[in-house]
């Protein structure tokens, strides 16, 4: 079973952390930016931004795309059970980017031949 979260980095010199969502499945993993900081003081343990602490509008907007995020691999999840198939990582990871919109679907004629 593979399981999502997200994690801090470091803080920089403003004193923000970059959240990354890290995925693993079986023993390998891949990070991925999500282009979001925060003061670490106001990141939860249960990996979401403290509404109380932080401007709510942009603690929920943060909180929301995390769950976008989380949605995208919970659908490349069902995909693999429904289509009884088993990803490797490079495969949910290229799945994950193009569900994102990082990466172009690969089709027309070129999709052929490798």
């Amino acid at each position: 079973m593979a399981t999502v979260n997200f994690i801090l980095k470091k803080s920089n010199k403003d004193g923000l952390s970059p959240i990354f969502l890290l995925f693993q499945q079986n023993g390998k993993k891949f990070k991925y930016y999500t282009k979001l900081k925060v003061l670490p003081a106001d990141w939860l343990k249960i990996q979401r931004v403290n509404v109380s602490k932080h401007n709510e509008q942009v603690a929920k907007e943060i909180n929301l795309i995390l769950d976008d995020l989380r949605n995208s691999i919970s659908e490349i999840e069902r995909e693999t059970i429904f289509f009884k198939k088993n990803y490797n990582i490079n495969t949910f990871k290229k799945k994950f980017y193009i569900s994102i919109g990082h990466l172009a679907p690969v089709s027309g004629f070129f999709c052929f031949i490798r």
